[in-house]
């Protein structure tokens, strides 16, 4: 993140086994970037909002959320692989997703048991599909000429292919002034009070 982050703590109840026990999470929140994460983890191992990072949402009035926060996994929107996958149990499926994804999962097989055979042949297959999956995404036609096609039938392998250097940049951490605020929640969710304060922080 970049940019004034804001520190916040949320006292929350957690109830383990016949008491109650009060946990105070700490909380990092960019109102420029609407972006919030929380020490809990919860997101980053499961995919799911804890109840932390919504209720600086809502103190803060954040009616949308970014599309970072709705993994595919959540969606109804996005092509399921496993739904053409034939089974053994329905041998004869004959929907013409599962006949299309069967052929070409041949023609996978047979690509990349040759494409294996060196790093060119890897990098150059590799960078074809990335090319094809673009396109398809992209909903484009495919190339009309059979010689420039990227059909992976005929794809040519060359033993001198030169690939892109892929860099990887990584971002240092910034020093910022940001402001902390103290939240409780009870367990029920509710927020009960407020506190503010100021400090330079880093995320």
């Amino acid at each position: 993140m970049e940019g004034v982050i804001a520190i916040y703590f949320v006292d929350d109840q957690v109830k383990a086994e016949d008491f109650i026990k009060e946990v105070t999470y700490t909380l990092y929140f960019n109102e420029a970037e609407c972006e919030a994460k929380c020490v809990c983890g919860l997101f980053e191992m499961r995919g799911v909002i804890c109840r932390h990072i919504l209720a600086i949402f809502s103190a803060k009035k954040v009616r949308e959320l970014q599309e970072k926060y709705i993994l595919d996994r959540w969606r109804k929107d996005i092509k399921r692989a496993y739904t053409i996958i034939p089974t053994s149990y329905d041998a004869v499926d004959q929907r013409p997703e599962t006949v299309r994804y069967k052929r070409i999962l041949r023609t996978f097989n047979e690509v990349i048991t040759n494409a294996v055979s060196c790093d060119g042949h890897t990098e150059e297959m590799i960078s074809n599909l990335y090319a094809m999956n673009e396109r398809r995404r992209l909903d484009t036609k495919p190339l009309e000429s059979t010689e420039n096609q990227l059909g992976l039938s005929e794809m040519r392998m060359e033993e001198n292919v030169q690939t892109p250097i892929m860099v990887n940049e990584e971002s240092g951490q910034h020093l910022v002034m940001g402001t902390q605020e103290s939240i409780q929640l009870g367990m029920d969710g509710t927020q009960s009070e407020t506190e503010f304060g100021t400090q330079p922080s880093s995320f």
